[in-house]
């Protein structure tokens, strides 16, 4: 008898093939399907449906569900989901509206509005020197955005400016001034007070217009060079203020109205007093000479 290495080997195996067995002490023949029944239980499964085992313990395959929008055809896992261009198209959108995106690997749904309100400005690519050409995102008469160019934003403004009107503002006590709070306004000063100047806070072209409506002087403090050598604006006279860097340093100036014929005009306060040697009789002092109003005499 031949061994079964002796045997032809077999290209293919079917379900109907048989094979030896000994039963009972005799030999007999069973068919690969019957063999196969006794050792695995037979799968029933749709066809089109994945198998697979994600249970512990003895058992067969089980079946997986595909998700939604996934075929299985011949071994071939697909997308069944419609592509974006098949979608039908819309005109209008609200902020209620859903956007797809792909948050974290894993597809998410965001609002409109939730979308726009999402991006911020720290996020965008920096602009170079700016032209004529830029473009602004604007609304005219509704809220779809427009694009509007530098240059007509421009030309624009250039019709507003001859309306232009400086703001007005009161003063009633003594003020430091700052670019903030004073720059480009008109200070009506409704009390006799003194202006301050504090250049780190005006900076280099700052300008403002001083007009002295109370029944006492308006006193400009240490720092402020006026034109009239005096540091006291009169009740009812007008100076106009000026901030500037130059390479002398930073000047505060004052254009205020020349002082009357006969008038000596009062020395500003003078810094830096010091006292030096001393005598039964004499006191030696030094000082520096104020900025403004008249000539000191030592």
């Amino acid at each position: 008898m031949p061994t079964i290495a002796q045997l032809p080997p077999a290209g293919q195996v079917s379900l109907s093939d048989e094979l030896p067995l000994s039963q009972a002490g005799f030999t007999r023949a069973i068919a690969v399907a019957d063999f196969l029944a006794g050792t695995q239980p037979a799968i029933a499964a749709p066809t089109g449906t994945l198998l697979g085992r994600i249970s512990i313990g003895s058992g067969g395959p089980e079946p997986i569900t595909l998700g939604a929008g996934l075929a299985l055809t011949a071994s071939i896992l697909s997308s069944t989901a419609a592509s974006i261009t098949s979608l039908p198209p819309v005109t209008t959108i609200t902020a209620a509206d859903l956007v797809g995106i792909s948050q974290g690997g894993a597809d998410h749904t965001i609002s409109y509005a939730n979308l726009i309100n999402g991006q911020t400005i720290d996020v965008a690519q920096p602009a170079i020197a700016a032209t004529d050409t830029d473009s602004f995102w604007v609304a005219q008469g509704s809220a779809t955005m427009l694009r509007q160019t530098l240059s007509a934003i421009w030309s624009w403004l250039q019709l507003k400016l001859p309306g232009y009107k400086h703001p007005v503002v009161e003063l009633s006590s003594n003020v430091t001034l700052d670019g903030t709070t004073h720059n480009g306004r008109i200070l009506i000063c409704s009390a006799a007070l003194t202006l301050t100047p504090a250049f780190i806070n005006m900076g280099a072209g700052f300008c403002c217009d001083v007009i002295n409506l109370s029944a006492g002087n308006v006193v400009f403090g240490p720092g402020i060079v006026t034109t009239s050598g005096s540091a006291a604006l009169l009740p009812g006279q007008f100076a106009s203020l000026r901030a500037a860097t130059y390479s002398g340093g930073n000047v505060v100036f004052a254009a205020t109205p020349p002082l009357a014929a006969g008038t000596m005009a009062v020395p500003g306060q003078p810094t830096g007093l010091l006292a030096g040697s001393a005598s039964q009789t004499t006191l030696g002092l030094t000082w520096t000479s104020p900025a403004s109003g008249g000539t000191v005499v030592d």
